[in-house]
């Protein structure tokens, strides 16, 4: 928050830069990651996982061009947000 000042802005940059990079295209390719549901069937009924869920908000301009890749690339939104965020946290900005 300290370096973009609103989520929006964290969003934008971490997006595009997915999207610019193409790590999926990558040799070796960066394998999509599917996020978990937060409940799980356990017993008679539904657990919690310790996932939680959470949205991502973007320009309406990025949404389209997320939705475009998603479709070409034939992964969901949501795995593909995951993944573009796994790769945020693990390659550029890993915690120190």
């Amino acid at each position: 928050m300290l370096r973009y000042g609103k989520l929006l802005a964290l969003h934008d940059d971490m997006l595009r830069k997915f999207l610019d990079s193409r790590p999926w295209a990558a040799e070796p390719p960066l394998n999509w990651r599917t996020p978990k549901s937060p409940q799980a069937m356990a017993g008679d009924g539904p657990s919690q996982t310790g996932w939680k869920t959470f949205n991502i908000q973007v320009s309406p301009e990025l949404k389209q061009e997320i939705e475009d890749r998603c479709a070409e690339l034939q992964v969901s939104m949501s795995t593909f947000c995951y993944t573009a965020i796994y790769w945020w946290c693990k390659y550029i900005m890993p915690p120190r």
